[in-house]
């Protein structure tokens, strides 16, 4: 994986009628990240690893301190500065090889509605804009689309097609 030239651009919120759910609820020990989900801001723990060199992410929201909501996994970042394309839609739970994203809408440890990457959307991006390795910290932006992966009945009315994630910032301490 190569980092691109360009980076992650603001966005402007294009859909402003669709209900949502988002998530206030924010634990700033392991890590805090946020971003505006299809027209709204919501509020992630973030939970990083180092593994082979490459990172992975995982964005917590919960919607009091035990009830997990929506989790979204990226795997196989880079550990080095820079801006990086989400381009595989495999689910790859061994973190080798590609680069892989994936979205979950839960209550607690019950899945409501799966998503998987929208491979139709060049602008799923990811970008290390800090690394501390003394200290293990790692700050960055993201923007990543996910589509109802349609291997069940959509169960939540919140839950849309399609759900964006955009101008995303997160900052947390990583484990090796």
């Amino acid at each position: 994986i190569t980092p691109v030239d360009t980076c992650i651009i603001k966005e402007n919120i294009v859909d402003s009628l669709s209900m949502i759910n988002v998530y206030l609820q924010t634990d700033t020990i392991p890590g805090l990240a946020y971003s505006t989900k299809v027209n709204n801001k919501t509020y992630f723990n973030l939970y990083s690893q180092l593994v082979k060199s490459n990172f992975v992410f995982i964005f917590n929201s919960f919607e009091d301190k035990t009830t997990e909501t929506d989790i979204i996994y990226i795997f196989d970042i880079p550990a080095a500065l820079g801006c990086y394309h989400i381009i595989d839609p495999s689910f790859n739970a061994t973190f080798e090889g590609k680069t892989n994203a994936y979205f979950s809408n839960n209550d607690g440890d019950v899945i409501i509605d799966e998503y998987l990457l929208d491979t139709s959307r060049t602008d799923n991006r990811i970008e290390i804009t800090r690394l501390d390795t003394l200290n293990k910290i790692v700050e960055g932006k993201f923007a990543i689309s996910f589509v109802f992966a349609h291997n069940r009945p959509k169960r939540s009315p919140y839950n849309l097609e399609r759900m964006r994630f955009f101008n995303g910032i997160f900052r947390g301490k990583y484990t090796e």
